[in-house]
């Protein structure tokens, strides 16, 4: 049997125990442990839902919006020989929001792994809009390259109601082929279909063989287009010397418009 002065010991030390307990619990409570955040997977703050919405998260239509899609498309460019060149496809499958201020960024490797080199330029997306960035080159030769990789990163989300995609047409396409200079002069007629004046619209044209392979690409560029204007566009897309009308598709036509 314990002696009353065990018992007592061990009152004692249940005691001490607690009380260093508590106090451990009360510093841990007022100086280490994490206050309430947008990344603690609790609805706490003024939160509309957990970790999203109220005045200190991201609004939670921005949270559940799909990324920003990305396809990289190597090119046997005839004017860059020696070179690797892509093109770049950017897809927003969202249809209440737009990128004002996306950045992409395309990393190359070569067939051990090691970094060979990365680009990053800055884009904007409307809602539920594919663009295409026509040439990016890399200053290596194709044979060194081994896996590439492609990321994009939203700084800013808009919403449709304040960007919404301005409106063109083109008609009157006319593909030809042009022997001395090796290429092929795309041309049209671009049209502002906007109540507002297009600061700039940026038109890349992509060459595809009959077997639907990324051949060639270029763009050109159309500067202050008031509302309703017509303007005259050509396009040189350079190809093989080997290349004919015949083994080609008509171009694809992006057009990128910024207001």
């Amino acid at each position: 049997m314990l002696t009353t002065r065990v018992k007592k010991q061990i009152l004692y030390g249940a005691g001490y125990l607690g009380f260093w307990t508590l106090v451990f619990f009360v510093a841990y409570s007022a100086f280490l442990k994490p206050g309430p955040s947008c990344f603690d997977n609790e609805l706490n703050q003024d939160e509309e839902e957990v970790d999203c919405g109220g005045s200190f998260c991201i609004s939670c239509d921005i949270r559940r919006l799909a990324p920003i899609g990305i396809k990289v498309t190597k090119i046997d460019h005839p004017l860059f020989e020696g070179s690797t060149t892509f093109s770049i496809e950017l897809q927003n499958p969202n249809s209440n929001y737009g990128a004002s201020d996306l950045e992409y960024t395309v990393t190359v490797y070569d067939k051990e792994g090691n970094l060979i080199d990365s680009k990053s330029r800055s884009y904007l997306i409307y809602p539920r809009q594919v663009v295409v960035d026509s040439i990016m080159n890399f200053e290596i030769t194709p044979d060194m390259v081994g896996e590439v990789k492609a990321t994009t990163k939203v700084n800013t989300w808009v919403s449709v109601l304040d960007f919404g995609a301005p409106k063109t047409q083109v008609r009157d396409q006319k593909l030809e082929l042009d022997r001395r200079g090796n290429q092929f002069i795309f041309s049209g007629i671009l049209k502002n279909d906007n109540p507002f004046k297009i600061t700039k619209a940026t038109i890349h044209g992509l060459l595809y063989d009959e077997m639907n392979t990324l051949i060639s690409a270029s763009q050109t560029t159309a500067l202050d287009l008031v509302p309703s204007e017509e303007r005259f566009f050509q396009i040189a897309i350079p190809v093989s010397p080997e290349a004919s009308e015949a083994e080609l598709k008509e171009p694809k036509i992006f057009i990128q418009v910024e207001r």
